[in-house]
């Protein structure tokens, strides 16, 4: 976006001008979009590249952790209708 200097120069002016204070507040509020964009593109879908995204690999755990769930509740019921 900005190189390292200008950003000083802003940061530095914006302690005595209100309107390079409001230029600096915009220029802090972007870094934390782009800090909030990239973390939300890490917890989303990952490109055919790259391993999957931390929402991708949750849905596996929970998938085969419900999957184990359902063979134990099928095995619970077989087990009783066995027993009457």
């Amino acid at each position: 976006m900005l190189d390292h200097i200008t950003r000083e120069i802003i940061e530095d002016k914006a302690e005595n001008d209100g309107l390079f204070a409001i230029a600096a507040a915009i220029l802090d509020l972007a870094d934390a979009q782009g800090a909030t964009a990239r973390a939300l593109r890490d917890l989303g879908n990952a490109d055919a590249g790259t391993p999957m995204g931390a929402i991708e690999a949750f849905g596996v755990v929970v998938s085969e952790g419900l999957e184990g769930l359902a063979l134990a509740i099928g095995d619970l019921a077989e087990a009783t209708r066995e027993g009457d």
